[in-house]
């Protein structure tokens, strides 16, 4: 049961997400002076070819590169505010 609840949510929030996803890919295109057509061509190339896995793939693997950039420069931001700049800001 708890898990169609979450299903449920997942899909509630999959329109939002993804639409501030395009937005922010287009301030970012807008700011950084790259064409939009630049910033998704790869996406829209994949999908038209019938490539979906990997434009799927894409979008997943950009996802956890992006996490694990903010994630972890927030880790080596914290350690060195603490002054000791530790490989790992984890307490095991």
């Amino acid at each position: 049961m708890v898990a169609f609840l979450w299903v449920a949510v997942a899909l509630i929030i999959l329109p939002m997400a993804t639409r501030m996803v395009i937005d922010n890919a287009t301030a970012f295109a807008d700011y950084s002076g790259v064409g939009e057509l630049v910033m998704g061509a790869p996406l829209i190339a994949n999908a038209l070819k019938g490539q979906d896995d990997i434009a799927i793939g894409n979008l997943i693997g950009a996802s956890i590169y992006n996490i694990a950039i903010v994630l972890g420069s927030a880790g080596a931001d914290k350690s060195r505010r603490r002054g000791r700049a530790r490989l790992c800001a984890i307490n095991w």
